[in-house]
């Protein structure tokens, strides 16, 4: 009779040392966290994070339909719902009168001579909105 090897391989009573080292997680412990190194960089993510707010608003905050729209038939629509344009709420006329991201060359912003204020306090939405790509 002839003796032939076994297919399965013999359970190892003790892993590798590689294999010890795959099986430890990676979980910070306290005292990485609390390296001075570690803090400042915290620290400087933190500001860095506090840094990047501005009042221009962002483009969710200025979408045409949500924020816009309501400002232009409030301010707008009282003289230009019959006007031969049309109203200044309704998206492909104020379109037609915007640069995107160019508030100062769209006529939907800065407005023609001897026309009346109509932004005032909001003028800053609208500008942000401009900026923003003018998203319907």
């Amino acid at each position: 009779m002839s003796t032939r090897p076994s297919p399965i391989a013999p359970i190892a009573a003790e892993p590798s040392a590689p294999a010890r080292q795959a099986r430890r997680s990676v979980v910070p412990t306290t005292s990485m966290l609390l390296k001075p190194g570690l803090i400042a960089c915290a620290a400087c993510v933190g500001l860095a994070a506090c840094s990047e707010t501005s009042s221009t608003p962002s483009p969710e905050r200025a979408r045409f339909a949500d924020r816009i729209a309501p400002l232009a038939a409030e301010r707008c629509d009282g003289c230009h719902a019959t006007a031969p344009g049309g109203s200044m709420a309704v998206y492909r006329t104020a379109r037609s009168l915007v640069t995107p991201g160019k508030p100062d060359e769209s006529l939907y912003y800065t407005l023609p001579e001897r026309h009346p204020a109509a932004w005032g306090d909001a003028a800053g939405l609208v500008r942000g909105w401009i900026e923003a790509g003018a998203p319907e």
